[in-house]
């Protein structure tokens, strides 16, 4: 008998007790792992020494340097935490191991199925009509990458070519034009990845803003690419819901009639903030979603599903199987649902079952919870920001991101970075710096289903603490 094969046995209940304290124990647990400056035992051993004492030197080596980003007050990176349900379903889903590469009737195997059913309930979740199909994948990058293939492909359609099959080669000189407002990063690395080109082009934002984009600056912007049909074969419109920094919303209406006009594609990028949709209270902020082309957002964050783990979402699902199909004999016909034929990966993770138990476990109302609580929870920071002498608020809070610096008297004077570094050093709370109008700034992003009033005066007691050091 294989040696190892009773390691799970009896590992098992150390582990589900290990895993059980820590979870009771996060709120008092530092946010921040413990900077030991020791290196890790990173050589191979020649004789394994048996999984018992790997999961020994896990506890003893690795556990107190990660961060507690499942904590109620990990504010960095718009990150969520597993919920209960996700939790459960991430253990099931290692457990019984599949690769989600096609469905049942290939694979012998329903868990394509499963996906399929989470993206009809994300669908209906966020009230959109019945032609949006799609696909998880493993995040917003990922996401949009896939997005903005399908993009791609669509406008090579409508220029007489297939890019899928003959390359952007067959365009000739013309190339596709992506716009955006402060577009998130992703973006640019998905066109570089795509061919299409890091330089996203600006478009203005209204004036008064800094993160809306202007929708009479866009039709400007279509309308002059569209002079020049021999050097530009299309444009792709990318807009946020929402910013990073801010959580600011693009209006879609707006920019949606400027794109059915000018016969662009609408992408819209909702990584932070899709979720706003299924709550009644935010939702308004997204009206007009399903005028999109396309749809993207990050389930590990306000989700709250484990890493790693996104949707994409569009009504051009021919567009979207021309550009990712793939056929070999061994993979047998092409059923109804092929996730290697709408996906970056062939062989990926059963990512959907943390999620179809999150989506069944807590339904519409219990997302819009999330949605609404930890919109409270920015808020009430936000405006304690705005009484305090120590800092100034940059933008008016949007849905669950804060956005502010310490107050300085001169820019030379400027002590953010500073201060940050001792709210993050504190353990008692954790967020990421960023840049905004050429300064550094603090933002919060609360996202987190265990976050709760109990936490704020945590926080503003830290930030208190950091600003008078």
């Amino acid at each position: 008998m294989d040696p190892h094969s009773k390691d799970l046995t009896a590992i098992w209940p150390q582990l589900s007790a290990y895993v059980l304290d820590r979870e009771a124990a996060l709120a008092s647990l530092p946010a921040i792992g413990n900077a030991d400056p020791s290196p890790f035992n990173g050589e191979l051993p020649a004789k394994g020494t048996g999984t018992q004492a790997a999961f020994d030197l896990f506890k003893a080596s690795i556990a107190s340097r990660l961060s507690t980003s499942c904590g109620p007050r990990y504010f960095g990176f718009i990150t969520g935490g597993a919920s209960p349900a996700a939790h459960i379903g991430d253990v099931l889903a290692t457990s019984f191991d599949q690769n989600v590469m096609t469905a049942s009737e290939s694979a012998g195997s329903a868990a394509a199925d499963i996906e399929e059913a989470v993206v009809g309930m994300i669908r209906d979740l966020l009230d959109l009509p019945k032609e949006y199909s799609g696909i998880l994948t493993a995040g917003g990058t990922s996401s949009n990458t896939l997005a903005l293939a399908i993009a791609r492909q669509w406008v090579g359609r409508r220029a007489g070519v297939d890019i899928g099959e003959d390359g952007l080669q067959a365009l000739g000189a013309r190339r596709i034009r992506v716009f955006g407002t402060m577009a998130h990063q992703s973006i640019s690395k998905a066109t570089s990845t795509l061919g299409l080109g890091r330089s996203v082009v600006h478009v203005a934002p209204i004036a008064g803003s800094t993160t809306h984009m202007d929708p009479m600056a866009l039709d400007k912007a279509l309308a002059a690419a569209a002079t020049t049909p021999e050097l530009v074969a299309g444009c792709v419109v990318v807009i946020q819901s929402g910013e990073v920094n801010t959580s600011n919303c693009d209006s879609i209406n707006g920019i949606a009639a400027v794109c059915k006009r000018r016969g662009a594609w609408l992408h819209i990028d909702g990584a932070a903030n899709l979720l706003a949709r299924a709550s009644p209270t935010h939702a308004a902020l997204l009206d007009g979603l399903e005028l999109a082309d396309s749809i993207t957002g990050d389930c590990h964050k306000w989700f709250n599903v484990p890493y790693d783990c996104g949707v994409m979402l569009s009504r051009h699902p021919d567009a979207h199987a021309a550009a990712m199909t793939a056929t070999a004999p061994y993979l047998g016909a092409v059923p109804s649902f092929a996730p290697i034929n709408l996906s970056l990966d062939n062989s990926r993770r059963f990512r959907a079952l943390p999620l179809w138990m999150a989506l069944q476990a807590y339904g519409r109302k219990g997302f819009a919870e999330i949605v609404d609580r930890t919109c409270r929870f920015a808020a009430a920071l936000g405006a304690w920001v705005d009484a305090s002498a120590n800092y100034e608020l940059l933008q008016p809070v949007c849905l669950n991101t804060v956005l502010f610096r310490v107050i300085a008297v001169d820019v030379a004077q400027d002590r953010t970075k500073a201060v940050l570094s001792r709210v993050n050093a504190s353990g008692k709370v954790f967020m990421t710096g960023t840049v905004w109008a050429g300064r550094p700034a603090i933002r919060a992003a609360i996202a987190n289903w265990r976050t709760t009033e109990d936490d704020l005066q945590i926080v503003t007691d830290a930030l208190v603490a950091a600003a008078n050091q």
